[in-house]
């Protein structure tokens, strides 16, 4: 807290002392911390009287002691205050009044005193702060700020950006005789809203629970300041702005921290001013959030401790007027709550739920620890400056119940942690101003990478994107969908496909069960490239992808070269075949490495001149539909081309001749016999001639091209009998 830096000592199992037995263990974790750390019946014989008044702490020595078990804990804690609440082996700071170091002396416990005089060291702040502000040329963030300078500071940020920053008012603090209730302050950032697009989430950062622990509410200025000022200069934080809804309120305990404030109160006052009666004051506000509010852990029911819990959840105005708040903002767009982390001091950590308990691990854990590694990863990253992560099962502090941590996630499912600031103890809750910019700093960025987390509705992977494909199709892959941050999978997710670099994309439904699901390519043109991407839904309607950007960015695959088609052979009609009718059916070999076939008939043996041709052809067969363009009596020349995949086409093999059989007067469909689809062909075309859209040539018999009685009569005439080839 003041003084020289004292690095932590490793600690046993959950940082406990690791010496003791598993049932002392139970007893502390459950008892004693909330002796300890909350003033409950046995807290006066621990921890002292009520915090005294600033004159109080005039010759009492900061002493750090180096704690080896409970009862080196227990009789340090009888004669001074415990600066913090997570008791471990190793260095441990307190406060002893001059009387009681003789007492000191006699445990052989051994220490340092660190400050001969905790009242001058605070003065000392006190001085430090008001030179700072008294230069003209100093900024908002060189030294600490009162309430009325931050609140005034708050409109200036403000009217920097109206358009995306606006001040809210979230309610009245709690007040007493001597102090009129005050107005809490925040403020709400977003960018501006695109019609039709879905709900942005709601990021809630609060601080200055705790009146001492200064650096929370500078931090969270820090925070609105750089989100309104670096907006329209800075891409990320304009991403962010324009992603996320932030409601920030720095002091949500003004009448604690301006009674610090004041040269004649306490500058190391915890809770808030309730008056409770006689000379005795204060709530601790993070132990009277209704989540696990009772039983209390590590919270007190003695109204003199410095974690008195308060007569009932949300007694407090303060609290009261976070919960109405959070609730309106759940109530104006249900659902949309998705992050509180609220700022404190000190020891340098990060901490998710649950507060309460250390044995019950809580639902969400792996998506907890997730973006509870990614702010401590942006933290860590900024000085160098290590903090400890960790959820309520993984002992990193002290349990503690009825705190805004837990509430928000036991009823909103909103991500809630609290971060414990610089230092570790060496100056605690005095930290010096030079270093009220860098600890806003990587808070700042800790901050922004939950911002960044809670945007992520169902997180994607694809581990192995196939980069080559199938002609037969079956290519699978595997695709991993989470849901993150209360948002669930709606409908089924798409793998979206197309051949080649433009057009539209088709799209195959993925199977499997969440979260990992297999996704399927089809089958495709040998020689092609395909590019694809995949696509789910979630539940407020936001389509998220992998690749993150698609379809501006894609998955491509490849599929084999096409194989040249190979020597193939025609079969029928035989070279030469005479006495063919007019729809003739033709047969050729299959060609290897084809996809497909042409079929040409021309007047010449190069098949130039052509009067029928079929692309396309699946198969090795195909009949030439009537009415067809062969006449009676002429010689033609047919032959086939391979094609594969590419379009390459295989070597013609030489063309074949066939000669049509000779006019038989009355058949048109070419069938060598006259009869009723003859007839049918001609009354179809009866009254035409060249150039009407039903004309018809094969049933002009008699030299005129029209179609009239004179070829309905040849027809007639000949009715019912068969021509001979």
């Amino acid at each position: 807290m003041f003084g020289r830096a004292v690095p932590r000592t490793p600690s046993g199992p959950k940082g406990w002392f690791p010496e003791m037995d598993a049932m002392v263990v139970r007893m502390l974790s459950v008892g004693l911390l909330a002796w300890v750390c909350s003033g409950s019946a046995l807290a006066q014989a621990i921890v002292g009287p009520p915090q005294p008044e600033a004159s109080a702490f005039r010759q009492h020595k900061l002493v750090t002691a180096t704690i080896s078990g409970m009862r080196d804990f227990l009789a340090l804690t009888q004669l001074g205050e415990f600066l913090g609440c997570t008791p471990r082996n190793g260095p441990q700071q307190f406060v002893i009044p001059p009387d009681k170091m003789a007492a000191l002396d006699g445990l052989g416990i051994p220490y340092v005193v660190t400050a001969d005089d905790v009242q001058q060291l605070i003065e000392a702040e006190a001085r430090e702060i008001a030179r700072v502000q008294a230069d003209r040329d100093s900024s908002f963030f060189d030294t600490y700020r009162t309430y009325a300078q931050i609140n005034t500071e708050l409109d200036s940020i403000v009217a920097l950006n109206p358009a995306i920053a606006t001040r809210v008012s979230v309610g009245l603090s709690q007040g007493n005789a001597s102090q009129p209730r005050q107005t809490i302050y925040g403020v709400r950032i977003t960018g501006p809203t695109i019609p039709g697009a879905p709900p942005k989430p709601v990021f809630i950062i609060q601080g200055g629970q705790h009146a001492r622990e200064w650096v929370s509410p500078a931090s969270a200025m820090y925070a609105i300041d750089e989100l309104v000022r670096d907006y329209s200069t800075d891409p990320a934080i304009r991403q962010v702005v324009d992603s996320v809804e932030f409601h920030i309120i720095p002091v949500v305990n003004p009448d604690g921290y301006v009674y610090t404030w004041a040269s004649s109160n306490n500058r190391l006052w915890r809770k808030n001013r309730r008056l409770i009666s006689g000379a005795t004051y204060g709530v601790d506000l993070n132990r009277n959030w209704a989540t696990a509010w009772d039983p209390p852990v590590s919270a007190s029911t003695n109204p003199a401790s410095d974690t008195y819990r308060g007569t009932a959840p949300w007694s407090e105005s303060e609290t009261a007027a976070m919960r109405d708040y959070i609730n309106g903002l759940n109530t104006a767009r249900p659902g949309s709550i998705k992050a509180l982390i609220d700022l404190h001091s000190y020891s340098q950590l990060i901490l998710g739920p649950w507060g309460y308990t250390s044995t019950v691990i809580p639902p969400r854990a792996a998506e907890l620890r997730l973006v509870m590694g990614q702010m401590e990863s942006a933290i860590d990253n900024t000085f160098g400056v290590p903090y400890t992560a960790g959820l309520g099962t993984d002992g990193v502090i002290y349990s503690a119940s009825g705190t805004a941590q837990d509430w928000p996630f036991a009823v909103f499912g909103a991500l809630g942690f609290t971060f414990e600031l610089r230092d570790t103890g060496a100056y605690g809750f005095t930290l010096p101003s030079s270093q009220l910019r860098p600890t806003a700093q990587e808070t700042f960025n800790g901050l922004m990478a939950m911002a960044r987390f809670i945007q992520i509705r169902l997180q994607m992977a694809v581990p192995a994107p196939p980069a080559a494909a199938s002609t037969t199709g079956g290519t699978n892959f595997a695709v991993t969908i989470t849901e993150l941050n209360s948002y669930t999978i709606a409908g089924t997710p798409q793998l979206l496909y197309r051949v080649g670099t433009s057009g539209p994309f088709a799209g195959a439904n993925l199977t499997g069960t969440k979260p990992n699901f297999t996704a399927t390519l089809p089958a495709f043109p040998c020689g092609s490239t395909v590019q694809y991407y995949v696509a789910a839904t979630a539940s407020d309607g936001a389509v998220v992808t992998m690749p993150a950007d698609a379809p501006a960015t894609l998955y491509s695959a490849t599929l084999p070269v096409c194989p040249t088609p190979g020597g193939f052979s025609l079969v029928t009609p035989l070279d030469g075949a005479a006495g063919v009718n007019l729809t003739p059916s033709f047969t050729w070999n299959a060609s290897p490495g084809a996809s497909s076939y042409t079929v040409i008939i021309a007047t010449d043996p190069a098949l130039l001149n052509v009067v029928a041709s079929a692309p396309g052809l699946p198969g090795t067969s195909w009949t030439l539909p009537a009415p067809s363009p062969l006449a009676y009596s002429s010689i033609y020349y047919w032959g086939v081309r391979a094609v594969n995949g590419s379009g390459s086409t295989g070597s013609t093999p030489l063309s074949r001749s066939l000669t049509t059989f000779a006019a038989c007067p009355g058949d048109a469909d070419g069938n060598r016999n006259v009869g009723a689809n003859d007839l049918s062909i001609l009354l179809s075309a009866f009254g035409s001639c060249p150039g009407d859209s039903n004309y018809n040539a094969s049933v002009s018999f008699d030299g005129n091209p029209c179609i009239g009685a004179n070829d309905l009569s040849i027809l007639l005439a000949n009715f019912g009998i068969t021509c001979s080839p």
